[in-house]
């Protein structure tokens, strides 16, 4: 523990000392004293020491004052106490003009001092400290304990800590979520303010990590302390500075309170996972109709204050590749965490925008029950559009590497109808990401005909019924590098209008009149005919269902 350069000279064995430069740096916190009348100091003194020397070893070298002067400047937090008279009668202007720039004290002492009664008062001096802060150390943590036997939780944390430092105190997640605070409105914004910084530069894997860590900024020093159980970082304490005087005991209140919110914080996250298993083992009992009872689901589901007599809609929000970013995740995330921070960030999206909704984890995604209040179908489909837009936005926003798939159902108007809508999500996150690629919203009622080609099991007939009508046309294009397949896709998506098809394959008509005779030709068959267009549509279609 450590005591100022102020505190030292204010011992009586010292009145007499006087200060002839460097009193900026009286503030200066000493943890060690020392004696230095060798040359070779240079090896072993510490910053914040306290140094005796007559100046034996330099004597009346000025150039070896003026250096270790400096020498004390890069150890930072020292002081240097000269006896004068015996090797050194008067302390040259150069050196006390060095020390003023430098900001390291330099002190007369008086001739009749005795070294030994320096140290003793110092150490003692320094031991009261220590001896000072670990009893209010103690009587903080045995504060907080009281307060979390009480149920406190980090509200109670964040109060007791701002009491006792009289500082703004917060607590934020390892994705820099505020948690709880204490501050009045100008520190929270200012907080906000700064935060929104860390975040934008990415700094978050700065300061997750032992130990404290200041960062320093015009509106306020943020002073930051990880919270930690074993090895996991759950997030940090974090207090706003802005007259830079964080003394030990700051320390100490600091890591004593990061410990209780670490406790606080791994309850907390038991509850939650709790909560989240029974949710989701109610979920699955929900989809596979386990329960005829419709009155023993309604129950159950109010036990979790969700009101599913309500219409909703079933949404499969998919991580894409969720084994290859298992893989790269970051440092700062296990992958159960990583998984919990998109949840959450789901979650606020939802609660921002609807009362009654249920979200759950569910394999490499999660399982969003949105409750649809709209009479108009056209309504209901734009809403859950914009709702699965804005989850896509701030889950990709906030984690750079995550893309997300989603698949949307019809709206589930009974209670028995759980299973049909989470199958519609499920088919229209298969086959959109099959067709259109991942990364994509999907809504069932846009899956067309491919909703009846992906209920047909039997892959082999697709397969057959593929190579009767396009596969000749494949191989075509692939032997001669040419592009006959997509353009055939293209004529029927403008409905054979050749004008439209050529203008959005931006060539000029009679090259494409000249691929569609080629067309014909390879395959054999009039493409215009009705049966015959129908059949090819459907090809093309279980070509991309199928990946062929």
């Amino acid at each position: 523990m450590r005591v100022t350069v102020k505190e030292i000279l204010s011992l009586d064995i010292l009145k007499n000392a006087k200060v002839v430069a460097g009193e900026n740096g009286l503030n200066n916190k000493i943890e060690y004293i020392d004696v230095i009348e060798v040359p070779d100091f240079g090896d072993w003194i510490r910053k914040n020491t306290f140094l005796l020397t007559t100046t034996f070893a330099m004597q009346k070298d000025e150039t070896k004052l003026l250096n270790i002067v400096k020498f004390l400047a890069n150890k930072k937090e020292t002081a240097l106490a000269i006896k004068l008279g015996r090797y050194l009668d008067n302390i040259p202007d150069e050196v006390l003009k060095l020390a003023d720039r430098l900001n390291i004290p330099i002190i007369e002492l008086p001739g009749n001092v005795i070294y030994s009664d320096i140290i003793n008062n110092v150490l003692s001096l320094i031991l009261q400290e220590q001896t000072r802060l670990l009893r209010l150390g103690d009587e903080l943590h045995q504060r907080l304990n009281k307060m979390v036997l009480s149920g406190g939780g980090l509200k109670g944390v964040t109060n007791i800590l701002a009491e006792v430092i009289n500082k703004p105190v917060f607590i934020e997640n390892k994705a820099g979520d505020l948690l709880d605070f204490c501050a009045d409105e100008k520190s929270k914004e200012v907080y906000l303010f700064l935060r929104e910084k860390r975040l934008n530069t990415k700094l978050m894997g700065e300061y997750l990590k032992e130990g404290i860590s200041v960062i320093k900024d015009d509106s306020s020093n943020q002073v930051i302390v990880s919270i930690l159980a074993g090895r996991k970082k759950y997030g940090v304490v974090l207090i706003l500075d802005e007259e830079d005087s964080i003394n030990d005991f700051t320390v100490i209140a600091l890591e004593r309170s990061a410990t209780v919110a670490a406790l606080e914080i791994m309850k907390e996250k038991a509850i939650f996972e709790t909560e989240i298993r029974l949710q989701r083992d109610f979920i699955d009992e929900l989809l596979v109709n386990k329960y005829v009872e419709g009155y023993s689901l309604v129950k159950r589901a109010n036990d979790f204050g969700w009101d599913i007599n309500k219409e909703f809609v079933i949404m499969n929000v998919y991580i894409d590749n969720y084994s290859l970013n298992q893989r790269k995740i970051d440092k700062m995330y296990e992958m159960e965490d990583f998984k919990s921070e998109i949840y959450n960030t789901i979650k606020k999206v939802v609660l921002a925008n609807t009362k009654n909704s249920i979200l759950t984890e569910r394999g490499d995604g999660f399982l969003l029950f949105l409750d649809t209040n709209f009479a108009d179908t056209k309504e209901v489909k734009e809403y859950c559009l914009f709702i699965a837009k804005k989850i896509k936005k701030n889950v990709e926003t906030k984690f750079l590497d995550i893309s997300l798939s989603i698949g949307i159902s019809k709206t589930v108007k009974e209670i028995g109808n759980f299973s049909t809508g989470y199958e519609e999500a499920n088919q229209a996150l298969t086959i959109g990401r099959k067709v259109l690629g991942s990364g994509k919203i999907y809504n069932f009622d846009d899956m067309g005909v491919y909703r009846i080609l992906f209920s047909n099991q039997d892959n082999n007939s697709l397969n057959e019924f593929y190579k009767e009508y396009l596969e000749m046309l494949v191989q075509y294009d692939q032997k001669n590098n040419t592009d006959y397949v997509h353009t055939l896709e293209q004529y029927y998506k403008y409905n054979a209008n050749v004008l439209l098809t050529a203008e959005n394959l931006f060539m000029h008509r009679n090259t494409l009149n000249y691929r569609l005779k080629r067309i014909r030709q390879i395959l054999n068959l009039d493409i215009d005919e009705p049966e015959i267009k129908l059949s090819l549509s459907i090809a093309i279609k279980i070509r991309h269902l199928l990946n062929l």
